[in-house]
């Protein structure tokens, strides 16, 4: 009885012949919506109700950890022909890398040629040409070692650029002709 109520209110309405096109015969209709009725209801009652629920929270870090690289290029000062009594400069250039934000200290050594504080750049036949490196352009202020170098920070992505200046003090015609060289190691501190 409740199936033919069922299935009376499909086919009056004509929700089922409309679903499939309204070309099945009467009997079919009949036939296929207490299918559907069964099919409905066995959804309903397999779907499984859960009663109680718990819930934690999941703790989500990461550290990332400051790094820097450095990479300084060679300082080299410009070839002169000496006629008298002169200075000659050069520079570097010191880049540096650093996750964001970093302060840091750029120190250099006196170099692997140095007699006590005098850095020193050694020729092929073993003679000496003082030289020094500043930290401003104007050659005023000595870069040093040991907490006495450059300082500065690193925000965001773009990375930081320091000049190092150079400069022989005397070159003169007493100078002895040749090629002079010198290993600074350029130590960054962060």
């Amino acid at each position: 009885m409740k199936n033919s109520v069922v299935n009376k209110f499909f086919i009056r309405s004509g929700h089922i012949g409309r679903w499939l096109g309204g070309h099945l015969p009467k009997g079919r209709y009949m036939r296929l919506s207490s299918l559907m009725l069964a099919v409905i209801i066995a959804f309903v009652i397999s779907a499984p109700a859960f009663a109680k629920s718990n819930s934690s929270t999941m703790s989500v870090s990461a550290v990332i950890e400051n790094n820097c690289n450095i990479l300084a290029s060679p300082m080299v000062f410009s070839q002169t022909n000496v006629t008298g009594r002169s200075s000659v400069d050069g520079s570097a250039r010191i880049n540096i890398d650093c996750t964001s934000p970093t302060a840091f200290t750029v120190d250099m050594d006196r170099g692997t040629n140095s007699a006590g504080e005098q850095r020193r750049m050694v020729s092929e036949d073993g003679r000496y040409l003082n030289y020094q490196i500043f930290a401003d352009a104007s050659r005023s202020t000595e870069w040093g070692s040991s907490g006495d170098g450059v300082s500065g920070s690193v925000e965001g992505a773009t990375g930081k650029s320091i000049m190092a200046y150079g400069r022989i003090s005397t070159v003169d015609m007493e100078t002895p002709s040749g090629v002079y060289q010198d290993t600074i190691t350029v130590t960054l501190n962060f």
